[in-house]
């Protein structure tokens, strides 16, 4: 039979209220150790204002809001650092231009098709790393065998492209009533370099930073800059030659 309260059980009541004392000094202990707790946590929150009490109604949205703000800095650092890293490498094309300007000046017909020029090499390098971006993304760790293979084929697009991509260049360049035939020849070679470089090193870039542990998307950003450095001093080196 029970008796009134939760521990005066039959055949062992708490006659001289030790159990009672010891639950009361529980309690006390428990109550120091709730404040001590809470004081904590309000000096966390002073420290880390990203930091949410467990105790908080509304800690799921602020810990979500927390985490997307968390999320929205990281990826305006991360992309924001290698943007301007990158403005930085692509300014050293004036240096470039800067050296060449007694040929430049000679044949000003080099200026009117260096954006084309340029712009060709990029965009099919971008082709190239958003093609081996892709198949990262979707296959993995590829195996050396596959890999290989995979840049085997794309060295065989590379020449096609460049006798089509060459071939319209070409055209482009002797339809201009600017530009003499040594020029035009001079573009052309030009052109089948920046093309052939461009995808070649689109292809293998994305996999260069992968192995360095960052991310290949950025590849894709990357050739474009590498490619507007490396087409300006082609077309400067090549017309150098030839002119």
């Amino acid at each position: 039979r029970l008796r009134k309260g939760p521990y005066d059980i039959e055949g062992g009541g708490d006659e001289d209220g030790s159990v009672g004392m010891k639950l009361s000094a529980l309690q006390n202990r428990n109550d120091e150790l709730e404040k001590k707790l809470a004081h904590m946590q309000r000096q966390l929150a002073q420290l880390d204002p990203a930091y949410v009490s467990p105790n908080d109604d509304n800690a799921e949205n602020k810990y979500r809001a927390s985490s997307q703000f968390e999320q929205f800095v990281k990826a305006v650092y991360d992309r924001g650092s290698w943007l301007v890293g990158l403005l930085v490498v692509q300014s050293f094309s004036s240096i470039i231009l800067s050296e060449y300007e007694s040929l430049l000046n000679r044949h000003p017909a080099l200026i009117y098709f260096l954006t084309m020029l340029i712009g060709a090499g990029g965009n099919a390098g971008n082709q190239a790393a958003v093609r081996m971006i892709r198949e990262i993304a979707m296959k993995g760790n590829m195996s050396s065998t596959a890999r290989n293979t995979l840049l085997t084929k794309e060295f065989g697009v590379a020449c096609a492209l460049c006798a089509l991509v060459g071939l319209a260049g070409f055209s482009r360049a002797a339809m201009s009533s600017r530009t003499s035939w040594l020029e035009v020849f001079a573009i052309t070679l030009s052109l089948l370099i920046i093309v052939f470089s461009s995808i070649v090193i689109g292809c293998v870039l994305p996999f260069i930073l992968e192995a360095f542990k960052i991310d290949p998307a950025h590849s894709s950003t990357s050739i474009q800059v590498v490619m507007d450095i490396l087409g300006v001093l082609l077309v400067c080196l090549v017309s150098s030659l030839l002119l």
